[in-house]
């Protein structure tokens, strides 16, 4: 790297040294592109007349998901290196101008983005180059502790990245599952959340302190999750649709179910939590679960579903073709079937649902052992409690 090149990346505007020739063909954006270290590192030279062009737009738009991608981005930069006269210095401008727009317009804060029009070195190229401002130390409120299927997490919609098991998350960041995944998501405070498929979760606001206690704010934004709160001063708030449920220190299901639109359903499996509508609020008790429609008022509690009880198998070695039993529920109208690779149901999950009290296995229950559950549902879809766990193995 030259001396100039090396200066010219010590300043704050500064975004590479330049490797390529201008109007280098390349057939990634920006010739290829790096983010790191407050800087973004374009393979080719950006220059100030090609701005507006098809492959500009193309590099700018491949830029702003990448910011996207850093929740910790506080301010970016755009420089227009340009010579020392008047001429240059407006073409700069509207340049740095036009991509300040463009960056805005594919999700970078508008508030966030300045721009400069600082003089070139001697010998160097005229171009474009962006910076930014991170905060990387943030505080991480939750972690993906285990998950099965696909699951995506980050802080911009529409640009959430694959999640790996141990993955921090920050306050505002989303967790989200494709379809028959699930994913473990254990917060600061102890509480663990199971986010169940094709759910959006936003891990909002979270503090935990011995001595201030507790403050969460959580948000479901699309399925349903269970929930294991912690027992500590101050709540625990899950936001789903126009309800929600505060807790201390219980354990619950919430959903957002897609047949029934504006509508909100709790099902209370331990404790105590406080289930408010726009209009009302009422107290549901371990075993009772209640709804929120648009009308705003949570519906009287109900009676959840007792636990079906296993027929069989309850060990053993068994094949495609053979018979899962259990005991009928009364009132239920369908069961949920709920097979994994672990007592846990995080490895290889899967569920059934019918309406009779037997599934079978199937050759999707590949050789080795398979945990099973059951969990009755009644006719307005509440699911009731789940049945004790057993495992067979499949030859």
């Amino acid at each position: 790297m030259t001396a100039v090149a090396k200066l010219a990346r010590a300043t704050v505007f500064a975004a590479l040294a330049l490797v390529a020739l201008p109007g280098a063909a390349s057939a990634s954006p920006c010739g290829g592109l790096k983010v790191a270290d407050g800087v973004v590192e374009f393979g080719s030279t950006q220059r100030v007349a090609d701005v507006r062009s098809d492959a500009m737009d193309q590099c700018i738009v491949a830029v702003a998901e990448e910011l996207g991608r850093r929740p910790g981005v506080r301010s970016v930069t755009v420089a227009a290196r340009v010579a020392d006269n008047e001429e240059a210095r407006r073409s700069g401008a509207e340049a740095a101008a036009w991509v300040q727009e463009r960056l805005a317009a594919h999700g970078v804060t508008r508030e966030h983005i300045s721009t400069v029009v600082p003089r070139r070195f001697p010998g160097e190229a005229e171009g474009l180059h962006i910076a930014f401002v991170e905060r990387r130390s943030f505080r991480p409120v939750a972690q993906v502790f285990s998950m099965s299927g696909k699951v995506w997490t980050g802080s911009r919609l529409g640009q959430l990245a694959p999640a790996t098991p141990g993955a921090l998350l920050a306050p505002q960041q989303y967790v989200e599952t494709g379809q028959g995944s699930i994913v473990y998501v254990f917060l600061v405070d102890g509480s663990r959340l199971r986010v169940m498929p094709e759910s959006l979760l936003r891990i909002g606001s979270v503090t935990y302190s011995e001595e201030a206690g507790r403050n969460v704010q959580l948000e479901l934004l699309r399925g349903d999750a269970e929930v294991w709160a912690a027992k500590h001063n101050g709540p625990l708030r899950l936001l789903a649709g126009n309800a929600v449920a505060g807790v201390r220190g219980t354990a619950f299901r919430l959903a957002l179910p897609p047949e029934e639109k504006e509508t909100t359903r709790l099902e209370a499996l331990e404790g105590t939590l406080a289930f408010s509508g726009p209009r009302a609020q009422l107290f549901v008790t371990r075993g009772e679960g209640s709804r929120v429609d648009a009308s705003g008022y949570p519906e009287p509690v109900r009676p959840l579903l007792l636990e079906p009880e296993i027929l069989s198998p309850v060990l053993g070695v068994h094949g495609p073709g053979e018979v899962l039993r259990w005991k009928r529920v009364p009132e239920a109208g369908a069961y949920r079937v709920e097979f994994a690779r672990s007592a846990q149901f995080d490895d290889s999950y899967w569920a059934v649902t019918t309406k009779t009290e037997q599934t079978l296995v199937t050759p999707s229950h590949t050789a080795g052992k398979w945990f099973w559950r059951v969990i009755a549902v009644d006719r307005d879809g509440f699911l009731g409690f789940p049945s004790r766990i057993y495992a067979f193995t499949v030859r």
